[in-house]
């Protein structure tokens, strides 16, 4: 069985890296600061601005202004030698009934697979929620993507030019610059789970997401992020 160093050397990931995105198959984390939280959000600012800048990705902005909600990861790790995988965290927004976004919950993102790969990869990505039932799919404790909504999921990596017209004929669509990361359905599998230690520590003990897409719970912190995503 090859060890961590060992494992780090095959894929050329950094530890830094493997330690930012948590491990591979891990979701949530069991204990976080505010400071951690407040971290999570500045980064997901940064993705979702240079993803919104992306040259290839000028449909994002159509796609988030029809979303019921918009999921942010901005460091998806994949990487693996025989057993892969994926880790990182993330934060959701859901439109509020007066059009504008809630504040952030946050998400863990992991999942397995198994295949001969070497390699490792780190990718932002925006997965903007197109429908009331790929909402509620997500807004459960822990969400499985291929499994709780099969064929739900449609990627749109490069290539996604400005001729591209708004598509609601998926629940969920994926946008990432690293095309290669997520072709051929290999998010099937990922699971998408509420991080109630962040949601305590950036809102108060006992948050739920659920209170947070509600509009109950605010945080000054993350209202840049917010006023970035487009209406």
């Amino acid at each position: 069985m090859i060890d961590r160093r060992e494992f780090l050397r095959l894929t050329g990931v950094s530890a830094a890296g493997l330690a930012l995105s948590g491990t591979l198959a891990g979701c949530g984390s069991a204990t976080s600061t505010p400071s951690d939280a407040q971290l999570l959000v500045d980064e997901s600012r940064a993705a979702l601005q240079a993803l919104l800048s992306a040259q290839e990705l000028t449909a994002l902005p159509r796609y988030i202004r029809g979303a019921k909600a918009v999921l942010i990861a901005p460091e998806l790790l994949r990487g693996g030698f025989i057993l892969g995988g994926r880790g990182g965290n993330a934060v959701m927004m859901v439109r509020l009934p007066d059009g504008n976004w809630s504040y952030p919950a946050f998400y863990g993102v992991g999942g397995g697979t198994v295949g001969l790969q070497i390699g490792g990869q780190v990718s932002q990505l925006v997965l903007t929620i197109m429908t009331d039932k790929g909402l509620r799919a997500v807004e459960q404790s822990s969400f499985t993507v291929g499994a709780d909504l099969s064929g739900s999921l449609f990627t749109l990596g490069a290539g996604v030019g400005a001729s591209t017209g708004l598509n609601t004929n998926s629940d969920m669509y994926a946008f990432s610059q690293n095309k290669g990361l997520f072709a051929g359905g290999t998010l099937d599998g990922t699971v998408i789970s509420e991080d109630q230690g962040k949601n305590d520590a950036y809102y108060g003990f006992g948050t739920p997401a659920r209170v947070i897409f509600q509009g109950g719970k605010s945080n000054p912190g993350a209202d840049s992020l917010r006023s970035l995503l487009p209406r």
